[in-house]
């Protein structure tokens, strides 16, 4: 099983390019079987596995962690993406996930902009 959610996750991309398509906005409502209760559980796997699903030991975190299935796990990244919660990141294999927890995930972690230090 592991493979199979790397694998979703690195083919992530191209589904990407197709749920943009102009009319696909209907991509972005929850898949059928998939709760929010599911979404933030799923989320809450990510983030404890480092923001990402770039390797093997991530993805079976992950799974481990929601006890989900195959089909739902697939159909969570396909929407994380989908809603750009989740980030293919070029020259890098699988995803980075891009929210409040995991600022810079997506694109490698370095664009780090917190300007709130203001001591003066």
């Amino acid at each position: 099983m592991t493979f199979s959610l790397l694998t979703r996750a690195t083919a992530a991309p191209a589904l990407a390019a197709f749920l943009f398509l102009p009319g696909a906005l209907a991509a972005q409502s929850l898949p059928e079987g998939v709760s929010e209760a599911d979404v933030e559980s799923f989320r809450a796997a990510v983030v404890a596995a480092g923001c990402e699903i770039r390797e093997d030991a991530q993805a079976t975190s992950v799974e481990e962690a929601t006890g989900f299935d195959e089909d739902k796990l697939g159909a969570l990244v396909e929407y994380m993406v989908a809603t750009g919660e989740m980030i293919y990141t070029p020259g890098m294999p699988g995803l980075g996930m891009e929210n409040d927890q995991c600022p810079g995930s997506g694109d490698g972690g370095e664009d780090d902009e917190d300007d709130d230090d203001d001591n003066g």
